[in-house]
């Protein structure tokens, strides 16, 4: 008997995890020609903000789709001389190129928003900024930069007592910890977010810190811990 139990336990893993991702699949779908008919029918003021909107909406799945959004609402903002709006474009065409894996670039973008983020003393355009610098430096390999800029992010959530945020970079800095095979700090992360989402009564944080709880366990071979937090998850 002992022998199937742990065959019968990655497969309930899988399926549990094949369930997490297809909820968040469950999003409706992209449809640019209800954007361009909405872009048609703005001024131009609104068009600025409708793209800026549009490419933050569908960044994650369409990225390709937002990038050129984000490249239009550049251009425009520019003509405008309207600067927050060229700092947002400039931040949103780095996320995407972060999806794409095109990090170079991405950190070129990145660099030009936050001077504007810095010179105006824009937290929460910071926050993101060096959030995104962390995710960048964790995927090219550098693990002193990932980390300093995500304790940089950290602590200027912490000054302006952005809760969210908070636990958040606190599971970002779980995940640098696992990228790096840090397998016992990033857990140590991991449940200080779920700690921090679950006094703020925030049920998207404590899923996902679940869910990064539940793949370490199963990483460590611990699979009743790693179904447990799968579960409590979804």
């Amino acid at each position: 008997m002992d022998s199937f139990k742990l065959p019968f336990s990655s497969i309930l893993l899988i399926i549990l995890f094949a369930l997490s991702f297809s909820a968040l699949g469950s999003n409706s779908e992209f449809n640019p020609d209800s954007v361009k008919q909405l872009l048609e029918a703005s001024s131009e003021e609104q068009r600025l903000e409708l793209l800026l909107s549009s490419s933050e909406k569908i960044l994650t799945k369409h990225p390709n789709e937002a990038i050129e959004y984000s490249e239009t609402a550049l251009f425009l903002a520019k003509e405008q001389n309207n600067l927050p709006g060229i700092a947002k474009s400039q931040l949103l065409l780095a996320r995407a190129l972060n999806i794409l894996g095109s990090y170079n670039k991405a950190i070129e973008y990145l660099d030009n928003a936050q001077s504007y983020f810095l010179e105006n003393g824009d937290s929460l355009g910071l926050i993101e900024t060096y959030q995104l610098f962390g995710q960048i430096f964790t995927r090219i390999g550098d693990f002193k930069k990932a980390l300093d800029n995500t304790q940089e992010a950290f602590s200027i959530a912490g000054k302006i007592n952005a809760k969210s945020k908070i636990a958040e970079l606190v599971r970002e800095t779980g995940n640098i910890y696992f990228y790096f095979d840090e397998k016992a700090i990033a857990l140590d992360f991991y449940q200080k977010s779920l700690a921090i989402s679950q006094e703020n009564k925030d049920k998207d944080g404590e899923a996902k810190a679940y869910n990064n709880m539940g793949r370490i366990y199963s990483e460590l071979g611990n699979y009743s811990l790693a179904l447990e937090c799968l579960k409590k998850s979804l």
